[in-house]
């Protein structure tokens, strides 16, 4: 398949091109996906092309593109999550600060919510394998309506990705991961420094 252009194509020629560059482009980002914790092997683009029908010398123009969109959400997007808005018939692109960069630098954590979270982040990790966590599910109401209750004093812990599930921030994760740590280990931890933040865990009635 040629992606190039042609003055010579109909309108509902170029739709279809324009559909079938899309989907090549969907393709690339749910296969890219596939690279979340295992970020020690390569990953055979030329082998993707080939099985793409992308021609060599436009393969060059999706990394380009690859490579653009990565430093758009680096630069200026990294405190940022883009999402549309519809007012009429016109469709806007409107940039909300992420949850994450919101959290205040000293968080109380109740014991409880350390321990749930420690659960949480092991289940999203070993269990989940990194997929995120679907709080209309009524497979485990019980786990769901903790997700709901932390997420619900400390939202900064989590993220949505817009496709209706839910997922721990990089803060979140972060946390998960130390709690995890020192719990192996035995080692009773009442403070947490995660980043720029600090995170003291109190008793429930404190």
């Amino acid at each position: 398949m040629t992606l190039t252009s042609d003055s010579a194509l109909s309108s509902s020629e170029e739709t279809l091109q324009f559909r079938k560059v899309c989907q090549i482009v969907d393709q690339i980002i749910n296969i890219l996906n596939q690279f979340q914790d295992k970020y020690s092997k390569k990953f055979n683009f030329s082998k993707l092309v080939q099985y793409l029908n992308i021609p060599e010398s436009e393969s060059y123009e999706f990394l380009n593109l690859i490579f653009s969109f990565q430093n758009l959400f680096e630069g200026t997007f990294k405190k940022y999550q883009i999402r549309s808005k519809k007012e009429g018939s016109i469709i806007y692109l409107i940039a909300e600060r992420k949850e994450e960069y919101l959290t205040p630098t000293n968080v109380q954590l109740s014991n409880r919510h350390a321990e749930f979270f420690n659960d949480l982040i092991y289940t999203f990790k070993s269990i989940n394998r990194g997929k995120g966590f679907d709080i209309k599910n009524t497979n485990d109401v019980e786990f769901l309506n903790n997700i709901e209750e932390i997420r619900s004093k400390h939202p900064y812990l989590f993220q949505s990705k817009g496709n209706g599930l839910i997922y721990p921030s990089k803060v979140g994760l972060d946390l998960g991961n130390l709690i995890i740590s020192y719990n192996k280990s035995n080692q009773k931890v009442e403070t947490f420094k995660v980043d720029d933040y600090i995170f003291e865990v109190v008793n429930e009635d404190e």
